[in-house]
């Protein structure tokens, strides 16, 4: 699993529930970005689900009464995958976190990933 955020504590909020022994089961890479903002996406907050769906929050209008939206649309989905790869791939995303060594990452191993 690949997460961008823009906070650098974002494993604190995400992984607080999980125990440091499971972490050695799960392959989790996070990468703070300055921004991932593409001109062509109208959402911030988003997740793809392999590679299949798309799951995004929508921002913006506080009086919209829905807060998620939910596509197996394949263009739609492919140019949220392709934004991610890029804000991925950026110079400026910085590894905070990382529960197993992968050949395309640095090693920095979570605490207690036995």
């Amino acid at each position: 699993m690949r997460i961008l955020s823009e906070y650098r504590n974002i494993e604190k909020d995400c992984f607080s529930n999980i125990d440091a022994k499971q972490y050695s089961t799960l392959n989790v890479a996070i990468k703070r970005v300055r921004s991932n903002i593409h001109a062509s996406l109208p959402f911030l907050t988003y997740f793809i689900i392999d590679g299949k769906e798309l799951w995004a929050k929508i921002t913006g209008d506080p009086t919209c009464p829905f807060k998620v939206v939910v596509t197996n649309c394949i263009p739609i989905v492919r140019i949220a995958q392709e934004n991610f790869d890029k804000s991925w791939q950026d110079s400026n995303a910085e590894l905070i976190f990382l529960t197993k060594r992968t050949n395309d990452l640095p090693i920095k191993v979570a605490p207690n990933s036995n």
